[in-house]
């Protein structure tokens, strides 16, 4: 088990280990002080997947549609330094997390890149959807209202095909290699 602040295995249980998924809201809102717990909205990225560049656009406009609910990457097989320089690279500009051994994909029940689960504040996964489009965007935002009393998403900003991505490796055990950036 690794450590999202120290990127080493954790010699004891300490606040910041990935094995809860309320770790994805702490590690996500930590430069925020006294930050209050949101719900928060996950995306599952993998390096490798060739849609979730397709899809940049498509994320970018979630992540603002839904203020004041947090959007955050899930970085899956990728260690912290990884997840960094993939942010810095793709330009996102929400938060990632990275899940080096699987184990907050394979906790919400995500199988594939693009797949999206809705937390409550306490970190708690409440429902995912496979992948992203005009469909799950507009089921996202029903939940969303339904929970929070928040206003819907404009689906019209999104595709009508909803877009997957490729295996995540939550099911059987997946040796990472390493992320490589072109130049």
């Amino acid at each position: 088990m690794s450590c999202l602040a120290y990127d080493r295995p954790c010699a004891k249980r300490c606040p910041m280990m990935i094995a809860s998924l309320m770790m994805v809201q702490a590690a996500a809102g930590s430069r925020v002080k006294n930050a209050v717990p949101r719900p928060t909205v996950v995306v599952f990225l993998s390096p490798d997947c060739p849609c979730n560049l397709r899809c940049k656009p498509e994320l970018e406009e979630l992540a603002r549609s839904l203020r004041p609910i947090l959007l955050t990457g899930i970085v899956v097989g990728v260690s912290r330094t990884q997840a960094v320089r993939y942010r810095a690279k793709l330009g996102y500009t929400f938060s990632l997390v990275p899940d080096p051994v699987r184990e907050i994909a394979a906790k919400a029940g995500a199988a594939c890149s693009l797949d999206m689960a809705l937390l409550d504040p306490k970190g708690r996964p409440l429902r995912l959807w496979e992948g992203i489009g005009k469909d799950t965007v507009t089921e996202l935002g029903r939940e969303i209202g339904r929970r929070y009393g928040l206003r819907p998403i404009d689906p019209s900003r999104f595709s009508e095909i909803t877009q997957t991505g490729c295996s995540l490796g939550v099911c059987y055990p997946v040796k990472s290699a390493p992320l490589r950036f072109p130049g």
